[in-house]
This record gives C-alpha cells, structure tokens and sequence, in this order.
C-alpha cells in the first residue's frame, strides 16, 4: 500500500462536493481567519474527512466555537468523540481533549497541513475496511508518508498509532 499526501487543490475539491446553501458567519463575529477558511466552510455541510476528523461548516463551528473561552482560538473540526481541533489567527492547529480539559496542545502544523494529515489517515482507514492485512510494513510506509507532512507529526498527534491497528 502506497499512502500519499494529497496537494491542497485536490483537497479542497473533495470537500467543496459536499456544498449545501452558504452560510456566513455572522457579521458580528470577530476572530480574524483566512479567506481561504472562509472559503471552505461557508459553502459546505459539515463533513467526516476521516474518524478523528470532521470538519464543521460555519454554522456549526460557531456554535462549538462558543463553548470554549477564548477569542484567541477558533473551533474548527471535532473527532466524533467529543475533542476538538482549534485553530489560532495563523491557521496554527491546535487539540483539545475533552476528557482531560488541560488546555489546547499545538500540533504544530497548519491548518492545510491539518486536511492532508485527516485525508492521509482516510486513505489508512479505506485502506483497513478493504479488509487488507493492516502489516508493520503498511504502519510503517503511513507514519513515513504522515511525517512529510510535519516531521514531528507521529509525536505530536493525539491519537496513538500503532501496529496493532
């Protein structure tokens, strides 16, 4: 199995296909992201990218956004298991474990460097419900292809992966 870290465009294809009507943010709302966030949010429903990765449209990400008591951090995805995903006014990301609510843990990666990240480990869970031998070699060739997304990646991720998947 080849995994492969997709280019931003390709990406952001994929996600625009699950568009539903616009919906800003309210003209209210003052945390300071990129047109390109903007861009993506606003035009879609929210979407499972893959199982720790679910991107919220705008009005969804303002909702989740609210539980949290900050303007400095902005929600953005959640994991389906109650964490989040938070992004700060650089698109730096952000985890927040919701069983432990010790604070925001940097990822050190960037919000695009987040949507390959989430699609990579898509192509490892399609990959486990093809119902292939999920092997040390097949861990070992996703870790390797995940740290060319950042090279710290596979120590800073929440989520423990292992061979034994």
């Amino acid at each position: 199995m080849t995994f492969e870290i997709q280019d931003i465009s390709t990406l952001e294809e994929r996600i625009l296909t699950n568009r539903s009507a616009v919906q800003n943010f309210p003209k209210s709302l003052d945390f300071p992201f990129s047109d390109w966030y903007r861009s993506i949010v606003t035009p879609i429903k929210t979407t499972i990218i893959a199982g720790d990765s679910i991107l919220y449209n705008a009005p969804e990400a303002v909702n989740e956004s609210k539980e949290f008591n900050t303007t400095t951090l902005w929600c953005f995805a959640g994991s389906g298991t109650g964490d989040r995903w938070l992004l700060d006014k650089d698109e730096m990301v952000f985890y927040y474990d919701h069983d432990y609510d010790e604070g925001f843990v940097p990822l050190y990666i960037m919000l695009k460097q987040w949507l390959q990240m989430s699609f990579l480990f898509r192509q490892l869970e399609d990959y486990i419900d093809s119902g292939q031998a999920t092997t040390d070699a097949v861990i070992t060739n996703f870790k390797n292809t995940l740290k060319k997304t950042h090279p710290d990646l596979e120590q800073n991720y929440p989520y423990l992966i292992s061979s034994s998947i």
